[in-house]
């Protein structure tokens, strides 16, 4: 397990050797989410203890992602932000008049914009004079020499995390692929604090190739990717300069031409237009703060930055690391696909002109319903139990609801809208978990509210002294 550690103004990177635990029956101090009694089993290599639970089948227990479950047993939730080092990088092309080839990376760069710690640098092969910019610029007489210059200044910086627009799609494994072609693989590698990086293709459902890179010890923080994570408006667009304009009243720098014209015609305002856009992309997290959300969640959750993205990675480790507490185990899981299940139920309009309308939106409806009908894996009853209904029964009061709410009443149990039921006697743990996060995002946003109120009164006050 490679790990990145900061402490006392020092950089760690440690590759540390996994020693998992499973559990299977016994008389033990573990016991699974039904009560029977679990015993530990250690091992020494991720192998073996693979091996094991594949002989094992469904009688084994215990995390299969055996980093999580390392990470959890070694690492708490405190953080500092200040110890954690971020970057900005934008990339520009020398195109004539083809899109760059991400695989092939066969067309120079000529320009690199990063933002570290309060500073713009840019690295450049083009000529920058009449220049106006506040950020640092260095000029190069080949792109040999600038991406040596800018690999160092990497190196010496050793991010944690990198972000640009569309940076994990295109600038990152660009940048590393032509690193490589220029500068050789063992300069590449150097992007890692660890000397690992790989490429990946993939093809997604409709035919498109996406590449992206993966360096082991720098996480890729896409804002692109989290802006259509986390910021939960559909756009018309999601190029940077429409998402700025709408978020920041600000735009990309606009330049007469095609590629070629603008960066042979116009290179100082080409440079410029390339920091421009790290300094959109830096103002847009400045004003939303995703990243700083993916840090509280990924700390929380003891997972990777990137995780974050998965809402099944992080309730996945929240769930393990919460019932190993209790010393309870989650049942072993080898992978492989997932079944099929009904989505929520929409009801029909009845159709109609109408006047006088209302509009509710219920506040985090899914953890709400789980919450309220104590939705968990070892509260459900058995499938043999439930009654037959649906979701239109409950809205019309027809028989079967009535019949339903006697069956459940019967179990004292909870009924939900298609006829599963879940005991009302005890507390679920994925309830327990939803209602603890819950809390504290409510938490969390009325203490945004509070901030946001003094910073309303500060701000008047200056104005009224003048």
């Amino acid at each position: 397990m490679l790990v990145v550690e900061h402490d006392n103004g020092q950089d760690f990177y440690r590759d540390i050797p996994l020693t998992p635990t499973l559990y299977v029956n016994g008389n033990g101090d573990y016991k699974n989410i039904h009560g029977l009694a679990l015993k530990p089993i250690e091992f020494s290599d991720t192998k073996s203890a693979r091996d094991f639970a594949k002989t094992m089948g469904a009688g084994c227990y215990g995390f299969e992602r055996f980093s999580y479950a390392a990470i959890n047993e070694l690492y708490g939730n405190d953080y500092d932000t200040k110890k954690i080092k971020g970057v900005y990088v934008d990339i520009e092309n020398a195109v004539i008049d083809t899109f760059p080839n991400i695989e092939e990376a066969d067309i120079p760069i000529n320009c690199i914009t990063m933002y570290f710690a309060g500073n713009y640098f840019c690295y450049t092969t083009l000529d920058t004079t009449g220049l106006e910019t506040e950020a640092r610029v260095s000029r190069f007489g080949t792109e040999t020499e600038m991406l040596a210059k800018f690999l160092q200044h990497w190196t010496m910086i050793r991010p944690d995390w990198v972000s640009g627009w569309n940076c994990q799609g295109y600038d990152m494994p660009y940048l590393a692929k032509r690193i490589q072609r220029v500068l050789g693989n063992d300069e590449m590698k150097r992007l890692s604090p660890f000397g690992l990086v790989s490429f990946k293709v993939d093809v997604d459902d409709k035919g498109r190739t996406n590449n992206s890179v993966n360096i082991a010890g720098v996480q890729n923080l896409d804002m692109l990717v989290l802006y259509k994570k986390f910021r939960l408006i559909t756009r018309e667009s999601y190029k940077l300069d429409f998402i700025s304009e709408v978020e920041l009243n600000d735009k990309k720098i606009e330049i007469p031409g095609t590629f070629y014209e603008q960066y042979t015609n116009n290179p100082a305002k080409f440079v410029e237009y390339n920091i421009h856009d790290v300094r959109l992309v830096k103002k847009l997290n400045d004003k939303l703060n995703f990243i700083d959300m993916v840090m509280s969640v990924a700390y929380i959750a003891k997972v990777n930055y990137e995780d974050t993205l998965s809402n099944v990675r992080v309730w996945d480790v929240l769930i393990h690391n919460y019932l190993l507490e209790k010393n309870i185990c989650v049942p072993y899981s080898k992978g492989g696909e997932g079944s099929g299940y009904e989505g929520a139920f929409v009801k029909d309009p009845i159709r109609g002109f109408y006047e006088w309308l209302v509009s509710f939106d219920l506040e985090s409806l899914y953890p709400s319903i789980i919450i309220q009908n104590n939705i968990s894996p070892e509260t459900v009853l058995d499938e043999s139990c439930w009654p037959k209904l649906r979701p239109t029964d409950i809205v019309n009061k027809t028989d079967a609801y009535f019949a339903a709410k006697e069956v459940a009443d019967k179990f004292c149990a909870t009924l939900s809208g298609n006829g599963v039921l879940c005991k009302s006697d005890v507390a679920g743990f994925v309830p327990i978990l939803a209602e603890d996060i819950f809390n504290k995002r409510k938490a969390a946003k009325k203490m945004k509210l509070d901030y946001k109120k003094q910073l309303e009164l500060v701000e008047a006050e200056i104005l009224k002294r003048g």
